[in-house]
Order: C-alpha cells, then sequence, then structure tokens
C-alpha cells in the first residue's frame, strides 16, 4: 500500500469510531455492527459473542476489530472506497452476500431453521439493535448471543427483562392473536415493547382472556413450546369442560386447570395458522 493509499484509508477509518465506540453516522441503521455481525458465520463465531456498538470497560468491540480475520478483512476493503457513502454502500453489500451459516455439528433439519432465522435477524433487524442500544444506555450492560433452554437468545446474562429469543417470532405471533382474538398481555411491559420494538422480552410470553366460568391462556414457553391452557373457576366447571375437550388432560393433578396438546412456535405464518385453528375450536366449545 502507496503511503497516500494509507492515509486516505486512515481518514475514513477515523470516521467510523470516537470515544464513545462507532460514530454516530455508521450507528445509523445500525450499519456498520451489522456488517461486522454479517461475517460471524459459524455457532463457533457467534456462541456467546458480546455484540455492542460501544466503548465499554471490557473492550468487546475492540477485540472484534482485532482478532476477526474477517472482519479486518471486510474493513481493509471497504476503507478503499471513495468516501463515506460508498463504504457505507459497500458495508451493506457484506451484509446482504453475507455467507450462508453453518450451525453446531449434529443440528436437526429444524435447529438449522432455528439458526438461520436468529442470524437473520442479526443481520438485518434494525429494530433488534435499536433495543439493544435503549437497553445498553439503560443499563450500561453488554448484551451475548448464547443458548439458553431451547432458544437462541440475546440478552445481559442473567437478566430477564433484558433478553429476546431470536430464533422465533413468537413476539409477532403472540401480538397477531391478541389482535385479532382478543387477548390480553399478562406483562402490559411485554405489549410496550412490542409497539417500540416489533419483539417481547423474557422467558415466556403469555396472554390470557375472560371466557366466564374459565380464564383460557395461551404461553409462549422456552424449547418453543406453545400452551394453550384454562383456570377454571370451579373443579365442577373443569370437569364439565374436561368431558367436553379433546384430549385434554389436568395440570401436575390440580382439577381446576385443564391443557390441551402443545404446539410449536416458530414462524408467524404458519403458527398463526395452527393456534388460530384451536383456539377457534375452543371458543365453540368455551362460550364466554
Amino acid at each position: 500500500m502507496s503511503l497516500p493509499k494509507y492515509q486516505h484509508s486512515l481518514s475514513l477509518a477515523k470516521d467510523m469510531f470516537d470515544e464513545s465506540g462507532i460514530s454516530p453516522v455508521y450507528r445509523q441503521d445500525h450499519l456498520l455492527i451489522r456488517a461486522i455481525a454479517s461475517q460471524f458465520v459459524t455457532w463457533d463465531d457467534i456462541r456467546n459473542r458480546f455484540i455492542t456498538e460501544r466503548a465499554e470497560t471490557n473492550k468487546y468491540l475492540k477485540n472484534i476489530l482485532a482478532s476477526n480475520n474477517s472482519v479486518r478483512k471486510m474493513l481493509a476493503d471497504v476503507l478503499e472506497s471513495d468516501n463515506v457513502e460508498t463504504v457505507k454502500k459497500r458495508l451493506s453489500e457484506y451484509i446482504d452476500n453475507a455467507e450462508d451459516f453453518t450451525p453446531w455439528s449434529g443440528a436437526s433439519d429444524v435447529e438449522i431453521e432455528y439458526c438461520n432465522m436468529a442470524v437473520n435477524r442479526i443481520r438485518h433487524d434494525i429494530k433488534l439493535y435499536d433495543w439493544v442500544a435503549a437497553e445498553e444506555a439503560r443499563g450500561k450492560a453488554v448484551l451475548r448471543v448464547y443458548w439458553y433452554e431451547g432458544h437462541i437468545m440475546f440478552a445481559v446474562p442473567r437478566k430477564q427483562y433484558a433478553k429476546v429469543a431470536l430464533d422465533t417470532e413468537r413476539a409477532k405471533i403472540a401480538n397477531a392473536i391478541a389482535n385479532n382474538y382478543g387477548f390480553e398481555y399478562y406483562d402490559s411491559n411485554q405489549l410496550n415493547m412490542y409497539k417500540k420494538y416489533s419483539d417481547s422480552f423474557g422467558n415466556d410470553i403469555w396472554l390470557k382472556q375472560n371466557r366466564g366460568y374459565c380464564t383460557l391462556w395461551i404461553g409462549f414457553c422456552q424449547y418453543h413450546e406453545l400452551r394453550i391452557q384454562f383456570e377454571c373457576k370451579t373443579k365442577k366447571y373443569a370437569k364439565e369442560l374436561f368431558g367436553l375437550l379433546k384430549d385434554c388432560s389436568f395440570i401436575d393433578g390440580d382439577e381446576r386447570w385443564i391443557q390441551i396438546p402443545s404446539l410449536v412456535h416458530f414462524k408467524k405464518k404458519e403458527t398463526v395458522k395452527d393456534l388460530s385453528a384451536k383456539i377457534e375450536y375452543i371458543f365453540e366449545v368455551v362460550t364466554e
């Protein structure tokens, strides 16, 4: 590299960073951090990876820039561009043309689909990074990607309220069902987060609806389990309902709580269709 080319690349690199980490111009749509994340193409690349735009005490951003060969090569390439706008265009191209993701050895077909959804969000979901930035500003913490209870999570370790599941569209499914069938959120903070960021925090998302003599509960739970449960006001009504529902059982021997077979929550279109059919069947059996 000639000295003039080096000086040119250096001037562009200086625009990328400031004392707070990634500079504001490259935090627009979280472009640079998403381009960096697009270079994580295997499970080992991303497992337990802290992803941040900030310069913080653990220097996670600096360590990625210094140690990841794919990231270094990408930056060396884009910094040969003519100007900032060209750099941003090239970063977008790296995101759009990123390699296919390679999951862990022995991953099933379903687990591969889960990985692809999670990685797609890490590369493309701008609102996800809006939420991350807000959480980091509020809690002075850094989020990491890790496997937890059957899900690929993005979270502040040990903080339930700073945790989202990347490998399911459960939040979109829950909101569609709530709107279509008049359910309310057990935790209204999850609804508030959805309105702002199109996702909901937590290990589980629960919806509920009063059906007169019982409350119908729908839970988007760990291990992609979609639970449908009835909390009956009396054992007498529970016994009557038990006789009307197909393939139901009492929960842990409690004769006021009934469940029907669980579904799986994953992609919005498929899951909403399956769950809607169950709800419409339930509404025929359990009138208000």
